[in-house]
């Protein structure tokens, strides 16, 4: 079907960045900061960097460290949604820093500020996790995304849509899929999900998440649920 699930999106974002300096969880923010007080870091060590909210509240913003203290990052431009203390962080750059890169194409350049691309990057990236997951996507928009996507993924490369209605019970039941991945594109009730066999334990399956596993067959558990549907995206390598 060549289309690129969610999870495979991010691996390809994930490809650009070469280093993580830190990780951790909030244990608080503001609208321009991020706590931490577990951790003991030198003064102003991140500033230029890149602080990324990987989970929980504010999940997916990406800003620059504007500088920090012993347990506190300053970032700019401000949270769209402020992290708090279910928010895990990574500091990390992505590709080289702008003071890093002398020539292009053979020419000399110079480094120059990179905040506003920073936040043009986040917002293109809010953008597109939002084209993504609306209820009714531009679909030749994404269609030309996963295709040029999907020349970045020659481990999977084909990728099939499913969708299922909830509202009829199931318990093992098998979906008749093979794959090497299975993503939740969206899941609006609750269900579960066994890979290969029906003695093999029970999953419950999760939105956004990614199943990077190879199997033959997915047997479905559910309880009745009108109205609620489970979205997929299964990969698998042509």
């Amino acid at each position: 079907m060549g289309n690129v699930a969610i999870g495979n999106l991010k691996q390809i974002l994930r490809t650009l960045v070469e280093a993580s300096v830190d990780t951790g969880i909030a244990t608080g923010a503001g609208v321009n900061y991020l706590d931490d007080t577990a951790k003991s870091w030198p003064d102003n060590a991140f500033a230029d960097l890149i602080v990324e909210i990987t989970g929980g509240t504010g999940v997916g913003q990406i800003r620059k460290i504007a500088s920090n203290t012993a347990t506190r990052i300053t970032v700019t431009p401000d949270w769209v949604t402020v992290p708090d203390a279910t928010s895990t962080y990574r500091i990390g750059f992505y590709g080289k820093m702008s003071g890093d890169i002398t020539s292009w194409g053979g020419v000399a350049v110079t480094g120059r500020d990179i905040t506003q691309d920073i936040a043009k990057l986040d917002i293109t990236l809010s953008a597109l996790r939002d084209a993504i997951t609306a209820a009714a996507p531009n679909s030749k928009t994404l269609n030309d995304l996963y295709v040029q996507l999907g020349k970045l993924l020659p481990q999977e490369n084909d990728y099939d849509y499913v969708e299922i209605d909830l509202g009829t019970a199931r318990t093992d039941a098998a979906l008749g899929l093979s794959g090497t991945s299975l993503t939740v594109k969206d899941l609006t009730g609750t269900a579960s999900v066994r890979f290969n066999s029906t003695t093999k334990p029970l999953v419950p399956l999760a939105k956004g998440e990614v199943y990077q596993v190879r199997f033959a067959e997915v047997y479905l558990t559910n309880a009745a649920q009108d109205g609620q549907s489970l979205k997929l995206f299964v990969g698998r390598v042509g």
